[in-house]
């Protein structure tokens, strides 16, 4: 039987997959110290949270959590900061609602603007 030529290479190439799969082992996470970036000044409750965060995932994965506060610009320093970080897994970011006065009164003037969605969502603003 004659396979042309680009059947007979996508054939060779499938076949060649699973050695290269069976060879490429899976490395273990994390394998040195994770940041945890917090858009908060130390010691608030965001900060707080961030380090039990931390310390409950250093205890289950063996590795450290570094908790680094970037506060300012409203968590945007700290955003910047997660966003020019090199996307390996090794730096992560926090991020929590402001104060609860303020996310009434933008779900106030959300469900404004957004009346009939919301009404048709079935969610109920305090």
């Amino acid at each position: 039987m004659k396979f042309p030529r680009r059947t007979f290479l996508r054939l060779a190439a499938g076949a060649s997959v699973p050695a290269v799969i069976r060879h490429a082992g899976a490395q273990t996470y994390p394998s040195r110290p994770v940041r945890l970036i917090v858009g908060a000044v130390p010691g608030s409750a965001p900060d707080v949270i961030a380090r039990l965060i931390a310390q409950s995932l250093a205890e289950r994965l063996g590795q450290s959590f570094v908790v680094e506060n970037r506060s300012g610009a409203s968590g945007n320093l700290a955003t910047e900061a997660v966003a020019r970080a090199v996307p390996d897994g090794y730096t992560r970011g926090t991020a929590f609602p402001g104060a609860p006065s303020e996310f009434g009164a933008f779900i106030a003037a959300e469900t404004a603007k957004w009346g009939k969605v919301v009404k048709f969502a079935n969610l109920k603003p305090e």
